[in-house]
């Protein structure tokens, strides 16, 4: 068998990939090399990437102990960054806005960042934190804002 040889762009242009196999051997040795051949072209790198991030639920900041004050700027912070439905946030941002005091506050402001403070003083930075982590918290930001 004759050595790969792979033409491409990495820029997400069609990859191809020849291969010499040959015909007689068994069907499942043909597609396990096709495979094989296919991950180290980089074809469906996004689908790897996604499957690389292991969950991380320990670090997840717990957000049942976060201030109304403080869900209020991190829901504003989550619209910015298209990371919440503006309509479904902007409803609760609205019942927010009743209480006069909020938008003056310190976790307010700390929320409009992007920092998420918990109680115990843990701070979680939503601009530190990977894209699919920043959704989740955003996502449970909104769930416990619709609670208060």
């Amino acid at each position: 068998m004759r050595p790969s040889a792979f033409r491409g762009h990495t820029d997400g242009a069609p990859v191809t990939a020849v291969l010499n196999v040959p015909r007689k051997g068994p069907r499942i040795v043909r597609k396990r090399i096709y495979v094989a051949a296919l991950a180290i072209a980089g074809v469906g790198g996004p689908v790897r990437g996604q499957m690389s991030a292991p969950p991380m639920v320990s670090t997840l900041p717990n957000v049942s102990t976060m201030t109304a004050a403080n869900s209020a700027g991190v829901l504003e912070y989550c619209m910015r960054h298209h990371l919440v439905s503006k309509v479904t946030a902007g409803a609760i941002l609205e019942k927010f806005a009743s209480h006069g005091t909020i938008k003056s506050s310190a976790d307010y402001q700390a929320g409009l960042s992007g920092q998420v403070r918990a109680g115990g003083g843990a701070h979680f930075m939503l601009g530190r934190a990977a894209g699919h982590l920043q959704s989740q918290v955003c996502d449970m930001v909104l769930d416990h804002s619709k609670r208060l």
